[in-house]
């Protein structure tokens, strides 16, 4: 073929190379054509060339299958061609896609095999890439220490050789190691050095990868502070590189390090986020976000939705230790390389004593791999302890042996450790691990004989007890063990205190699977938990049973809410002094046709913990918009009454809540100036900057914030004094005593001292007398609501009710 078309087929090769990582769809096409023409021109050697390079763009897309395909092609060509170089490159490109699909047995095979090429070919670049990616695969499997030996090594090499690309990339493989190690001093000192070198590069991968390092170290160190900036600037590298496995990474990292922050709404939204993201790029980064989206639900004391996303988490872990488990248990075949090596045996008889023993040492190479694997798929890394995989394979195996006639009973003791996010948070998980070492061993000497522990992830751990005939039985285990927990543990100078919840199920024979007993012990643990610390709980029926309800009740208002089947009641909030309506507050209905009239606090928190409250909250506030636009224009012309609607905390986590209102309000024609959103205090103590900046937009559009139920809450004058609410509401607890105890009549007189200092509105909530009626207006309440003026009413009610105070008023001006 004429010279100018080779030059011109390698010039494509080398474009798509470079393009690979900035921009791999353009790298993909660019590819292609370099296929197309060295295919049309018969050139085996470029057609090899551009398979490569086609892989790698279908890798940094994650399309791994189909990369492995491509590079067995090349590998193909390259044999055909005894072409080593080409040999080399495509079985290390095998290598690295069975990496990426977590079969690191195969992998290492290809690599040694990749390894062995590139030494005879000479290929040093070549044989350097591959060494470092041999430490990743070590790093993989848990020796840490030796990957960060290889990479140094590689490191230096490539620096004699000038090889830099080389150098960088084994420079980040060494970062992850550090890090994998635990030496995290190390890996932000390693970082330091690196990233001006990096963006010196323009790498913007090695960059990105670094900062998520950086962020992932400063975390470990107990700085969640510092790492904000790095994981933020990451993500964005990320999302530009269209690395949608990084970006869960670094959603998940940023939702941690705002949950340490305190910053609950940011880290939710970030978590949820990495949820989301997780789902599409993988189930191990779906499990992580999970895990702490469920404790930051937890430590808010939202023990529904916690539980509701441990359930999720532990499905998609036991997915993902299922498709480890199949993965790993294979024994790893070496007859691809065999074959390989008798071949070249055959070629040079002088050899063959030397290939032989290099085929005996891969072969127990490959042994020890297969041990490594079998072993970590059935236990936990940290405590020692059977893992979920091995504790489901005894617990199935007790259950069949009961199906039988064996007789056997068993119980399950589900635990999860009380308040135990707080040390990681406040000491660093290296503490956190040691604890958990530690608590292992208190459990484990605490058990009888013949019981089975398991470590399940986090700080949850699972015990199973053969031969159990009551229930007291296995209460007087749980108590054991609360016991034992009683007695602190000491490490490094320090004790630690660390109780568990205890979820207690009996073995039945209606339990056919292995994942009914462990969801029934599961929801028993989360109703012990949400007695208090150290508690046990043994599960009934009716746990199950009020789990299933509120499931039904969750579906039964999604549907509702998708055909607007909720309606509005009114509530007058009327003027001490003239008795006059200034206000109506906007309340939420549902009557459900076969349920009939559902109580707002039953439907309310099952709407928050289902997400569905965004949804519900629009729809009230619709309707109350029109509703009280109608009622200003038809019955109040002359005197409007304003509105109050209830507002959750979760929307001011969303950037776009302040212009969806504005949209709402220009559709309806409700003037901002009569709206009032009523908050909770929580919301006064949870702002972030997204929540400030919802905050700042609304009150700029005329509508006015009420602090509603105060005095049951954290406020305090710092937080009110900042905060640009005009209004507070007493809770009804404190009214419904006043005309009964001088300790409630004087908690309202401060309140309203408070309120008067602070230029800021009182509401009186749940007056009931004609007594407390006039108690608030001796005392300066300026406006009240309760069923001594009336209750939430439908339309037809309040129009009346608005008609007729309307007609008064205007008489006694007359």
């Amino acid at each position: 073929m004429p010279d100018p078309q080779k030059q011109r087929i390698k010039s494509l090769i080398a474009e798509a190379d470079a393009l690979v990582v900035a921009d791999p769809q353009q790298a993909m096409a660019t590819a292609q054509r370099a296929l197309a023409l060295a295919r049309d021109a018969r050139d085996d050697e470029s057609y090899g060339q551009a398979l490569c390079s086609y892989a790698a763009t279908l890798f940094f897309q994650s399309k791994y299958t189909e990369a492995r395909e491509a590079y067995l092609e090349a590998q193909h060509v390259g044999r055909t061609r005894a072409d080593q170089r080409l040999m080399a490159r495509a079985v290390n490109g095998l290598g690295i896609t069975s990496r990426a699909l977590g079969e690191y047995g195969a992998a290492m095979e290809f690599f040694l095999s990749s390894l062995q090429l590139t030494q005879e070919a000479g290929d040093e670049a070549m044989r350097l890439r591959v060494l470092s990616n041999i430490g990743l695969i070590h790093s993989q499997l848990g020796d840490h220490a030796l990957s960060l030996s290889l990479q140094l090594e590689v490191m230096a090499s490539a620096h004699t050789l000038s090889l830099p690309l080389v150098e960088s990339a084994a420079a980040v493989n060494a970062v992850v190691a550090s890090h994998d190690l635990g030496d995290f001093q190390a890996a932000l000192a390693m970082i330091d050095e690196r990233l001006p070198v990096t963006r010196h590069q323009g790498n913007q991968l090695n960059e990105m990868l670094l900062q998520t390092y950086q962020a992932l170290s400063l975390l470990a160190l107990d700085r969640p502070g510092e790492a904000v900036a790095p994981a933020t600037a990451a993500l964005q590298q990320a999302q530009d590189l269209g690395n949608e496995d990084s970006v869960a990474q670094l959603h998940t990292t940023l939702g941690h390090a705002y949950h340490r922050l305190g910053q609950v709404l940011l880290a939710r939204d970030h978590l949820e986020q990495a949820t989301a993201q997780g789902q599409r790029v993988g189930q191990l980064r779906e499990s992580r976000a999970l895990k702490i989206l469920s404790e930051l639900e937890a430590d808010q004391g939202n023990w529904q939705a916690a539980y509701t996303l441990s359930q999720r988490q532990q499905v998609v872990e036991r997915e993902l230790q299922e498709q480890t488990t199949q993965r790993n248990v294979q024994v790893l075949s070496a007859q691809m390389q065999l074959e390989l090596l008798k071949r070249e045996a055959a070629a040079s008889r002088s050899r063959a004593a030397e290939l032989e023993e290099h085929v005996a040492q891969r072969t127990r190479e490959l042994q020890r791999v297969n041990d490594m694997l079998q072993h970590a798929a059935f236990h936990d890394s940290l405590t020692g302890l059977g893992n979920r995989s091995l504790f489901h394979q005894y617990l199935g195996r007790v259950m069949q042996a009961g199906t039988q006639g064996a007789g056997l009973t068993y119980a399950v003791l589900f635990l999860d450790c009380d308040r135990f996010k707080q040390i990681n948070d406040t000491l660093g998980h290296d503490v956190g691990d040691q604890v958990l070492r530690a608590f292992a061993a208190r459990l484990q000497a605490t058990l009888p004989p013949g019981a089975v522990l398991a470590r399940f992830g986090g700080d949850e751990f699972a015990v199973l007890l053969e031969q159990v005939q009551s229930p007291g039985t296995a209460l007087a285990v749980a108590s054991q063990i609360s016991e034992s927990l009683g007695t602190p543990i000491a490490l490094a100078g320090r004790t630690f205190l660390i109780t568990a919840g205890i979820g207690v199920v009996m073995g039945h024979n209606r339990y056919l699977k292995v994942e009914e007993v462990l969801r029934d012990a599961d929801i028993a643990m989360y109703h012990a938990k949400a007695r208090g610390p150290s508690q046990t709980a043994v599960f009934t029926s009716s746990m199950y049973e009020r789990m299933l309800r509120r499931t039904v009740l969750e579906d039964e208002l999604r549907a509702a809410l998708n055909q607007h089947l909720l309606s509005v009641h009114y509530q007058p909030i009327v003027d001490v002094r003239t008795g006059e309506i200034a206000s109506l507050e906007a309340l939420a209905r549902w009557f459900h046709p076969e349920l009939g009239e559902v109580p707002p606090d039953t439907f309310i928190p099952v709407a928050e913990d289902a997400g569905l409250i965004i949804e519900l909250d629009r729809q009230i506030l619709k309707q109350a918009c029109l509703q009280v636009r109608f009622w200003n224009a038809q019955v109040r012309p002359r005197a409007p009454v304003h509105l109050n609607v209830n507002i959750s905390a979760v929307h001011f986590a969303h950037t776009t809540f302040a212009g969806a209102v504005m949209h709402l309000l220009e559709d309806t024609g409700f003037p901002p100036s009569l709206l009032r959103f009523e908050i909770t205090e929580r919301l006064l103590l949870d702002r972030s900057p997204v929540a400030q900046a919802n905050l700042d937009a609304l009150h700029q559009l005329g509508i006015q914030f009420h602090i509603d139920d105060f005095g049951t809450g954290y406020s305090s004058l710092s937080y009110l004094q900042e905060f640009t609410a005009s209004t507070l509401k007493i809770d009804r607890s404190f009214i419904r005593g006043i005309d009964q105890t001088s300790r409630s009549a004087e908690m309202v007189r401060i309140i309203l001292a408070m309120a008067k200092n602070l230029n800021m509105l009182v509401v009186a909530e749940g007056v009931q007398t004609q007594q407390q009626w006039a108690w608030l207006s001796r005392e300066g309440c300026d406006q009240a609501q309760g069923h001594y003026f009336s209750p939430p009413a439908p339309v037809d009610t309040v129009t009346g009710l608005l008609q007729e105070r309307f007609r008064t008023a205007h008489a006694d001006s007359g």
